[in-house]
């Protein structure tokens, strides 16, 4: 019994390493544009976090195709808002059809794209659920809490597209993450 405890401690540990080593692959670079897939105020707690870790970035909410001239690295914040999504004037699928046109320009312009899930728990559910769906599939890095995943869908769409994925304990975390995938300028 030990020495099947040792062997899959021993294989978690490898996948965990394999899992960090691809995850370090993925660099951000400057100009960072943050935008919501959702309309929740993520946008603004990740802009704060970042301003904190002295990290520049400029955030436009309901970003479209000529908001990514000069950008380098798209942070996209997951989680959907029936207020942010009122106050936009937009439904849900008008604002996945403008996440799903957004990444398609990022992609011919050759730009990174990160998904970020920081509002833990309370910004999944049917709401938010189709923003991930929409735009997790199609990032280059995830970065997501613990208690967002804890159904394992991240998880579960970094494996299954091949996507680096970078769980953290704490919000507050995600400014140094980023921080740290900074390319030298």
């Amino acid at each position: 019994m030990t020495a099947i405890m040792a062997l899959l401690l021993l294989a978690l540990t490898t996948a965990t390493a394999q899992e960090d080593a691809a995850a370090g692959d993925v660099t951000i670079a400057s100009p960072v544009l943050i935008t919501s897939a959702g309309q929740s105020a993520d946008t603004a707690i990740l802009n704060a976090l970042l301003r904190r870790a002295q990290v520049e970035s400029t955030v436009v909410d309901v970003a479209g195709e000529g908001d990514l001239d000069g950008v380098a690295s798209l942070l996209i914040t997951l989680g959907g808002s029936q207020k942010g999504l009122g106050a936009a004037g937009i439904s849900m699928n008008e604002e996945v059809a403008r996440v799903e046109a957004l990444l398609d320009a990022a992609d011919e312009l050759g730009i990174t794209v990160v998904g970020l899930h920081i509002g833990g728990e309370g910004r999944r559910g049917p709401l938010s659920d189709p923003f991930i769906q929409a735009v997790a599939p199609r990032a280059h890095l995830l970065i997501a809490t613990n208690d967002g995943n804890q159904d394992g869908i991240f998880s579960a769409i970094a494996d299954e597209n091949g996507i680096p994925l970078v769980l953290l304990d704490r919000v507050n975390d995600v400014g140094t993450e980023v921080t740290g995938r900074l390319a030298n300028e």
